[in-house]
C-alpha cells in the first residue's frame, strides 16, 4: 500500500520542475510513516502477548489451587486404607484385618485404627506408663472416684486377641488382652490380664491388674493388689478393694 503511494508521489513530483529533491523527501516521509506504523503494530502485538501470558498464568495458578484439594484427598485416601493378612504397626491405615505386628498398635496419622484379628507388639508406651501407673496407685488408693486417663474415646480398637510385652495405651479391646506391664483402655470387654496395672474407663468381664486395677464402671470381676471401681456390678478380689464409697480388704462387691 505504501509502495503505491510512493509511486504516485514520484509521478507527481516529476511533473514539477526542480522537484527531484522533493521526491527523495517524500519517499523518506512515506518510509518513516511505514516504520512508525510497524512499530505501533509490534507494540500492540507485544501488549496482547503480555495479556495472554498474564491470563495464562492466572489460569495456571487457579487450576493448581483447585487441583490441590483433590490431590490431597487422593493422597490421604491412598494412605488411609484397609490392610489385610499381615501388616506392621504403627501404620497410616484405617484398619488391619488379620495379623498386626510391630512396635505399638497406633495410627501414625493421629486417626483411629481398628484391628480385627490378632495384635502382637512390643508395647513401648507400656514401659513409659509405669511411673504414671505407680503414682496413680498411690493417689488412687484412698480416692472415692478412680482417676480417668481419658473420657470417651480410644485411638485403637482391637477386636480379637492382643498380646503386648509392654502394654497398650488408648485402646479398646474386645476379646482377650494380655500385657506384660500395663494396659490403659477405654473399654475392656472379655478377659484382660496385665502384669502390673490396668486402668480402664469401662470393663465387662474379667480384669486382672497385678498391683493396681482401676475402672470408672464395670460389670464382672476385678483382681489385683489394689482394686478400685466407682460403679461396680460384680466382685473385687485383692488386698484392698474399693467399690463406690465402700472399701474392704480381700473381697468386696458392688451392686
Amino acid at each position: 500500500m505504501y509502495e503505491g503511494w510512493v509511486h504516485c508521489a514520484r509521478i507527481n513530483i516529476k511533473r514539477v520542475p526542480y522537484a527531484r529533491g522533493s521526491e527523495q523527501l517524500a519517499v523518506a516521509v512515506f518510509k518513516m510513516g511505514s516504520l512508525i506504523q510497524s512499530i505501533h503494530i509490534m507494540q500492540e502485538i507485544a501488549r496482547d502477548r503480555k495479556r495472554i501470558i498474564v491470563i495464562g498464568l492466572l489460569l495456571l495458578v487457579t487450576g493448581l489451587a483447585g487441583a490441590q484439594p483433590i490431590m490431597d484427598s487422593a493422597l490421604n485416601n491412598k494412605r488411609y486404607k484397609n490392610r489385610y493378612l499381615v501388616w506392621t504397626t504403627p501404620t497410616r491405615s484405617k484398619s488391619i484385618t488379620g495379623i498386626a505386628i510391630g512396635v505399638q498398635a497406633l495410627n501414625s496419622d493421629d486417626k483411629k485404627l481398628t484391628i480385627n484379628g490378632v495384635n502382637a507388639d512390643f508395647g513401648a508406651l507400656g514401659f513409659i506408663a509405669i511411673p504414671v501407673v505407680a503414682l496413680l496407685a498411690i493417689i488412687d488408693a484412698g480416692n472415692e472416684k478412680p482417676i480417668d486417663l481419658f473420657d470417651d474415646k480410644a485411638s485403637t480398637i482391637i477386636n480379637g486377641i492382643s498380646v503386648s510385652i509392654g502394654g497398650e495405651i488408648f485402646v479398646s479391646v474386645h476379646g482377650f488382652n494380655i500385657a506384660g506391664l500395663a494396659t490403659h483402655a477405654y473399654k475392656l470387654n472379655g478377659i484382660s490380664i496385665s502384669g502390673l496395672a490396668s486402668v480402664s474407663t469401662q470393663f465387662r468381664g474379667l480384669v486382672i491388674g497385678g498391683i493396681y486395677n482401676s475402672a470408672r464402671s464395670g460389670v464382672g470381676i476385678q483382681i489385683g493388689l489394689i482394686n478400685n471401681c466407682k460403679n461396680l456390678k460384680g466382685l473385687q478380689i485383692g488386698v484392698w478393694n474399693k467399690s463406690g464409697k465402700r472399701g474392704l480388704p480381700f473381697i468386696n462387691w458392688g451392686t
